[in-house]
């Protein structure tokens, strides 16, 4: 298409302005009815509408304004008001919340990478179950509201209860936020409870912010992972508690079972993986 000419002479039509600018003919049509952008003209004989060289740039900008989130009324209201002020503040309010998101989207990344992490990792079934390791972690803090839990259901409304409560809301997406307390007295005496009370992590900055918010002491923890679901846990503290007695180590709080992969990456419940911590020394 020859577009210098059809600039030129200062007539696009509907059809030739969505091609030029990837733009739907419904979404400029819709623009038009809306009053945010009509044509430049229209044929009063047979009403065909022609956009104008100059509508180009503002076609360019409206996509724009809409990628960072604007809504077609805003965009409306600065474009019938547009000026270097008020541009000025636009493109700074802008440029904050771009700021923020690309901070968001660096974190989500991350936490997508450490998911894939796990994923890779409980893919390996055989040597998974059988690895014990020792781990160093870091003080940890946990939120909770210690609520004994004794069904899956009441998991499930208990680990809602306590997302809905956080002040910033965790991804769905986080690896390894949730978990539920081993009493030490379960590790001791190897007696299955038949309730468990759940927590979740949380960033030291907000641990101001909850009133139940536990301290995870940082130190030694003998580690493994188990499939199944949160309740099947015997067999492997039983392996644990071997390896404690067999090595010399003692046991020094309380456990911790952290959610690895649950049913946000798997409907299968032989897929689930949990890991257990146990504070040693």
């Amino acid at each position: 298409m020859d577009y210098f000419n059809k600039f030129k002479r200062d007539r696009l039509t509907v059809s030739e302005m969505s091609k030029l600018r990837n733009i739907s003919i419904d979404t400029l049509k819709h623009y038009d009815r809306i009053g945010l952008l009509k044509p430049a003209y229209v044929n009063p004989q047979n009403q065909y509408r022609y956009y104008s060289a100059a509508q180009y740039d503002i076609i360019g900008l409206i996509i724009e304004l809409r990628q960072l989130g604007m809504s077609l009324k805003d965009i409306k209201k600065y474009i019938e008001n547009r000026n270097l002020a008020n541009s000025l503040q636009l493109m700074e309010e802008k440029g904050a919340e771009l700021k923020i998101r690309v901070k968001e989207l660096a974190e989500l990344s991350d936490l997508i990478q450490k998911k894939i992490q796990l994923i890779k990792e409980s893919q390996n079934r055989a040597a998974l179950q059988e690895l014990i390791i020792e781990k160093v972690f870091p003080k940890r803090y946990a939120f909770t509201f210690f609520r004994n839990v004794k069904d899956d259901i009441e998991g499930a409304c208990a680990a809602l209860e306590l997302e809905q409560t956080l002040h910033s809301k965790a991804p769905t997406i986080a690896a390894a936020k949730l978990g539920a307390f081993i009493p030490e007295k379960e590790l001791s005496i190897q007696c299955q409870q038949d309730t468990f009370v759940n927590f979740i992590f949380i960033p030291e900055d907000e641990i101001n912010a909850y009133e139940t918010v536990i301290e995870i002491p940082n130190g030694k923890y003998l580690c493994s992972r188990y499939f199944g679901t949160l309740w099947q846990r015997r067999h492997q503290l039983n392996q644990m508690l071997n390896y404690i007695n067999s090595n010399g180590l003692t046991v020094i709080g309380d456990g911790l079972q952290i959610n690895i992969i649950d049913e946000t990456v798997t409907e299968n419940e032989n897929e689930f993986v949990f890991e257990i911590q146990i504070p040693i020394a």
